[in-house]
């Protein structure tokens, strides 16, 4: 993972690629015919899943796909398929080199496009990390950066939490997002009793169960919206906001947890 690693190494890899590539932008570029085209159109659907299924790093994927699309279009298919040969010792199809057929794209996955991860069963064996902090993890990430939610590069964080402790991951995302993720967990904590006394007070048919789950739904929606933006929605609805009933024990969130993200979340006020 990206931000885990603390500077980028060079890739001889991909280096060679690029020296290979013509750097004579003046030269007119000879366009191909159609039916071939065609093949290198669907040569770039697969290559894409070809690094998606070989490569852990999003940003490694992009930045390879960046210079390969450019090598292939300059190139061509057999050429870059000896190049992925020389790294992965396998092309995308070997039919395509040799006969020049034109690959078919798979059948695409009944599976939902961002699958969920089971935390009950990625938490039970790493000791470092709860399920509370794995869950808030979760938050953390679909505020900051949600490509980490795939759950492959989500549990390779948790395995990381697992082998240098907490401590560490909490400086790393300090580092790479300004904040840590104790840091977001206590302002969770301090937004969670503000909204909750409001909605204690304003709202006397609700149980106390009941509330909590209203309570939870804002919650999440805050931390990705910030407490601004809670307070805009509480004045349309109540005439009064979280302010209207906090006294100077409970702080405002800062600056950094207040996003510009558009009202139209699933909570419910």
């Amino acid at each position: 993972l990206d931000f885990l690693s603390p500077k980028e190494k060079p890739d001889p890899y991909l280096e060679n690629i690029v020296s290979e590539l013509d750097i004579d932008f003046n030269k007119k570029k000879v366009s191909p015919n159609g039916k071939l085209k065609k093949e290198i159109k669907n040569y770039k659907k697969l290559l894409v899943k070809f690094l998606q299924k070989n490569e852990s790093s999003a940003d490694k994927i992009e930045k390879y796909l960046h210079f390969m699309n450019k090598y292939l279009d300059e190139k061509g298919i057999a050429a870059m398929n000896e190049k992925l040969k020389e790294k992965y010792g396998k092309d995308i199809d070997l039919a395509t080199r040799q006969t020049g057929a034109t690959p078919k794209s798979p059948k695409p996955s009944r599976s939902p496009k961002s699958p969920k991860l089971d935390l009950s069963k990625a938490t039970k064996e790493f000791t470092n990390m709860s399920r509370k902090d794995a869950e808030m993890l979760q938050i953390y990430f679909e505020k900051y950066d949600p490509r980490y939610l795939q759950p492959r590069y989500f549990k390779e964080i948790l395995h990381y939490a697992e082998k240098y402790g907490m401590k560490f991951l909490n400086y790393k995302l300090n580092q790479k997002y300004m904040q840590s993720l104790d840091e977001f967990v206590l302002e969770a904590q301090l937004l969670h009793n503000e909204v909750f006394e409001f909605y204690n007070k304003i709202d006397k048919s609700s149980s106390r169960s009941q509330l909590k789950k209203k309570v939870s739904k804002i919650l999440h929606w805050g931390l990705l919206n910030g407490r601004d933006q809670i307070n805009r929605i509480l004045i349309d609805k109540y005439g009064a906001d979280l302010d209207s009933f906090n006294s100077a024990a409970s702080p405002s969130m800062p600056s950094v947890l207040q996003s510009n993200y558009s009202i139209g979340a699933n909570a419910t006020f």
